[in-house]
């Protein structure tokens, strides 16, 4: 069984990747081709998240998050067009 320490390790390092592999290719063309890659693995990490075992208490405090985190998403969006 996957310990917490080893989930949150994981989590870390993909986040660092993501992070260090956008900034090599925010003024090129690659970043737009692999929008719907990212978007893929995002929806499977939530998907895997929200199954997990630590979960079920928790579904209400994770849609007001996404919730909030979405609108200021569009937001910034708006605001920056």
């Amino acid at each position: 069984m996957i310990k917490d320490f080893e989930v949150v390790r994981a989590l870390i390092l993909q986040q660092l990747y993501f992070y260090s592999y956008f900034r090599g290719f925010e003024q090129s063309g690659i970043l737009k081709s692999w929008k719907f890659v990212w978007m893929l693995g995002m929806s499977i990490a939530i998907i895997a998240t929200l199954l997990g075992p630590y979960v079920t208490k928790n579904y209400f405090m994770i849609f007001i998050l996404m919730v909030s985190g979405a609108s200021i998403g569009l937001y910034l969006l708006k605001k920056s067009k």
